[in-house]
């Protein structure tokens, strides 16, 4: 296989148990968050200052994810929950491990990254969502979505731009003491309609422990 370059997450995600760990501050950055936006959206180019507030976030509506035939491709799974990859997607085994696992397509070179980590006692979804805003690390946003559904589970829903034309869509919860973060990573040539089947299908995979 191929070595591929790990995704920039990697660092944040450590960052994200240190705020976890010692709690986040108050923000009073402004949401951006658009209830008009599908649940499983591609990711939006347009650019939200990092420290947007997460708890602002929560006054925008959850919204179930769209109904879609479920991802069959290599299976990631944790403690808490398991996963599938889209299929002729591809599991990079060299760049992944107990905390993080990695997927791509080696037909148009997207990516997806699952994080795994311990959640500090008593953390919950808005106080990991304001880590997660803290700690975006992308060359725009993140724009705050509207909270997801996935399989009975909310997840937080952030968008932006890795740059380079490639979209970046975040899921992510605690769950039983486990921070879990999925992330696309999606160049522009894949159709936006595309985007989404891809996305919806992956989140429709997911089964909690």
């Amino acid at each position: 296989m191929t070595t591929r370059r790990a995704p920039r997450h990697l660092l944040p995600a450590a960052l994200l148990v240190a705020l976890l760990a010692t709690g986040c501050g108050s923000d009073d950055g402004e949401s951006s968050a658009d209830p008009s936006t599908p649940a499983a959206s591609t990711a939006d180019t347009a650019s939200t200052s990092p420290s947007a507030s997460a708890s602002a976030s929560t006054s925008a509506s959850t919204s179930a994810a769209p109904a879609a035939g479920a991802a069959t491709g290599p299976v990631v799974e944790s403690e808490v929950v398991t996963v599938n990859l889209p299929d002729e997607w591809e599991l990079d085994e060299v760049n992944s491990d107990d905390t993080i696992v990695i997927g791509y397509d080696p037909a148009t070179g997207a990516d997806m990254s699952f994080t795994f980590f311990e959640a500090a006692s008593g953390t919950d979804l808005d106080g990991y969502e304001q880590a997660a805003l803290k700690t975006w690390g992308y060359e725009t946003g993140p724009k705050v979505r509207p909270r997801v559904d996935v399989n009975g589970v909310e997840m937080f829903h952030h968008t932006g731009s890795k740059g380079a034309g490639r979209s970046v869509a975040s899921f992510g919860t605690p769950y039983d003491g486990v921070a879990v973060e999925i992330e696309f990573y999606l160049p522009s040539t894949i159709p936006g309609p595309e985007q989404r089947e891809l996305i919806d299908s992956v989140l429709a995979s997911v089964v909690w422990k």
